[in-house]
């Protein structure tokens, strides 16, 4: 099968294709799994999510430690951390410090930000990653369950400032 592949780069890069998507970052390459054929709906497939998060290294050692996310990159300003991006798989983390605020959380989506009441995260084995999150303390909203309106298996936690993180596992 041929695939056209369209590359269009930014701050950090990404690209669009038809059956995979690539996201760039410095010389990190992430490929994330095809997407399925047209269907059932399928799940959100974000290429980075951005969050304001009230204390920045507090949130690193969280989602680093808890989640798994590997640190690619982190800006000081005033020699503080002030940006960091993480990426765990096909799934990209902006984590940007509010100075105590922990403010919306954000995804990009065509040039324009909106505003998200839970954050995607798309791995392979959901039971496990919820299995392994109870382990280490992690609040467990929802366990793991089919959703077959969204072609998904899901299982619900809080991140470290409350927020949720939907752990999705296409099925």
């Amino acid at each position: 099968m041929v695939t056209e592949t369209k590359v269009k780069l930014r701050a950090i890069g990404s690209c669009i294709a038809p059956t995979a998507c690539l996201v760039l970052v410095g010389a990190v390459l992430l490929k994330t799994p095809p997407l399925a054929p047209a269907g059932p709906a399928q799940p959100l497939r974000p290429s980075q999510v951005s969050l304001m998060v009230p204390n920045l290294e507090e949130a690193l050692r969280w989602y680093e430690e808890i989640l798994g996310f590997v640190r690619l990159s982190v800006v000081a300003l005033e020699g503080r951390p002030a940006h960091a991006l993480l990426a765990r798989d096909s799934n990209v983390l902006e984590l940007v410090d509010g100075g105590g605020s922990l403010g919306p959380a954000r995804a990009s989506l065509a040039g324009s930000t909106i505003t998200i009441s839970r954050i995607p995260l798309i791995l392979d084995d959901v039971d496990g990653e919820i299995e392994q999150l109870r382990e280490r303390g992690v609040e467990i909203v929802r366990e793991p369950h089919a959703s077959s309106q969204r072609n998904l298996r899901v299982g619900v936690v809080r991140d470290l400032n409350g927020r949720i993180i939907e752990v999705q596992q296409p099925l």
